[in-house]
């Protein structure tokens, strides 16, 4: 279908105005709106939606909201004709597949598509797709939700990272290798983007199809996967990402993800800043849903002390108090009831420090090799400055070293799996590295989650049997059952899938461990403000 794809940087794209767009502004924060029955990849499936109720956002996040929505931040679009006509092939193969990969249910098993809940049922439009007319005709759109709306325990959640998605090769992410659902591998497009400038200090961001050792380096470059982290700890931090780069106030930064080169890239660049500008305006003020169960009040009490380091384990010999790199976290004055999720000040600074605890370093070492990239980025500060626009230039300065930035832990209990990669499925595996599965296959249904490890439910696999799965799906069709069904499993033993380090929580006893797992759980919902200046300078 690439041939459909359209460029419409410059145009005058303007979002399609009906009842149904205005639909998922109508949707309560936390008051969740039900698609369908019961969930199959043969029959309806059944989600709710928490998140994109309009009017619980400020006016600027409202403004971001439609801006995502607007389908307008991508600068390609495929005519809706060609989605419905695609939808007709896939239904005539619906015999050969086994399934129906047209339905709802069927676009999430073999894409980890979600539903659309402003879209009619038939549509072609799925969540992460947006409707934009062009010259009177109507085009889809790729938005923002196509990899942050993630859906946990049933419910599809703004800001969240999708765990769900498949993201197949293209020519801007170059994926290589076994995809697994989750992974990420859209910050390729970007690197990809920097090492294909032809000038930067002279011609800004105009691209050139000449090869240069830039583009030799990024194609010799092995990709591993990431799991993008959740909108809503953007406003607790200074830089983002797991290797520390981009205040989440830059929007100049940020454009580049929705940038492609083009003869009026430039043109578009300032325009393109703006709208980054709002939809991260949005996301800085997304959050997690709360924790859906009751919580035992003692046992937060005592996973909060273990937490900040104020009550040793019986057995300290692994032990390291969690405070030191995720942050500190106190009740607000006034929430004494901690059996209750939520009302905590997050007092965290870690995002200024790479930490390297001994986890899979093949991102981290991938983005230092990374650094020529960088170096020629960095030369269009020249050209903005001519322009009288030094705001407009786009800065990548990631933190030196190997390692990470270890993420503050709200809403944790919604982003699994864990770790960089997405390695370990559940918090108690983070906790205890003998639970964690070498090779492990998630529960397809997007209601699997498992409430007390916290987490995906999921099911060890032998090397043997995953042997003759990929041997099986190397041969079979693309969506397949064969070729799908191995999507849902995770090999730890494949370059940068690895699940080691973080050991702290070893010699925890079992009582300790699920102690603190219940504090992490009452680390959610809407009351989780950020630390005063003052706060955090007393830290």
């Amino acid at each position: 279908m690439n041939g459909y794809l359209v460029s419409f940087m410059g145009s005058t794209a303007s979002s399609r105005s009906t009842a149904r767009r205005v639909g998922v502004c109508s949707l309560a924060l936390g008051t969740f709106v039900a698609i369908g029955t019961v969930y199959s990849d043969k029959e309806e499936l059944a989600l709710d939606y928490y998140g994109f109720d309009k009017e619980s956002y400020s006016e600027a996040g409202q403004e971001g909201l439609d801006q995502i929505l607007s389908g307008t931040m991508f600068d390609i679009a495929l005519p809706l004709n060609a989605l419905y006509f695609q939808k007709t092939i896939m239904a005539n193969q619906m015999a050969q597949l086994g399934y129906d990969p047209t339905s709802a249910a069927g676009k999430f098993y073999a894409d980890g598509a979600l539903p659309s809940p402003i879209e009619e049922s038939g549509s072609p439009i799925d969540m992460g797709l947006s409707r934009v007319e062009l010259g009177g005709a109507e085009y889809a759109s790729l938005n923002c939700f196509a990899c942050h709306s993630g859906v946990v325990n049933g419910v599809v959640v703004a800001g969240l990272a999708s765990n769900s998605v498949i993201q197949r090769p293209t020519e801007l992410t170059d994926v290589r290798g076994n995809v697994v659902r989750g992974d990420n591998y859209g910050q390729y497009a970007v690197w990809n983007l920097a090492a294909s400038l032809a000038d930067p200090a002279n011609t800004g961001l105009l691209t050139t199809d000449e090869e240069t050792p830039l583009k030799e380096l990024m194609r010799n470059t092995t990709r591993p996967p990431i799991q993008a982290m959740p909108w809503w700890t953007m406003k607790y931090k200074v830089r983002d990402y797991w290797y520390g780069d981009g205040n989440p106030y830059d929007a100049a930064h940020f454009s580049l993800n929705f940038s492609i080169g083009n003869e009026r890239v430039n043109d578009r660049h300032a325009d393109h800043v703006a709208d980054t500008a709002k939809a991260l305006a949005f996301a800085r003020e997304t959050h997690s849903p709360l924790f859906p169960d009751s919580l035992d009040a003692e046992l937060v009490k005592t996973g909060e002390d273990i937490f900040h380091g104020r009550r040793l384990p019986a057995d300290p010999s692994t032990y390291a108090a969690c405070v030191q790199c995720h942050g500190e976290y106190s009740k607000k004055p006034g929430a004494a009831d901690y059996s209750q999720p939520g009302s905590w000040v997050v007092n965290y600074s870690g995002s200024e420090m790479l930490r390297n605890v001994g986890t899979d370093p093949s991102y981290s070492e991938v983005i230092r090799d990374f650094g020529p990239v960088i170096e020629h980025l960095a030369k269009l500060a020249p050209y903005y400055e001519a322009q009288g626009t030094p705001e407009l230039t786009p800065v990548d300065k990631p933190l030196t070293g190997i390692g990470y930035v270890p993420p503050p832990l709200v809403g944790v209990w919604t982003t699994a799996p864990y770790f960089h990669n997405g390695s370990v499925p559940t918090i108690e595996a983070v906790l205890n590295s003998a639970l964690r599965p070498e090779i492990w296959a998630r529960d397809p249904s997007p209601h699997a989650y498992n409430l007390n490890s916290v987490g995906l439910e999921f099911n060890s696999v032998s090397a043997q049997n995953y042997a003759a799965m990929e041997q099986k799906a190397e041969a079979a069709a693309d969506l397949s059952r064969d070729k799908v069904d191995l999507t849902f499993v995770y090999n730890t033993t494949q370059f940068g899938r690895g699940k080691q380090g973080h050991t702290w929580g070893d010699s925890m006893s079992n009582e300790e461990r699920m102690a603190v797992i219940e504090f992490l759980k009452s680390l959610s919902g809407p009351d989780m403000p950020p630390a005063t200046p003052t706060q955090q300078a007393a830290r």
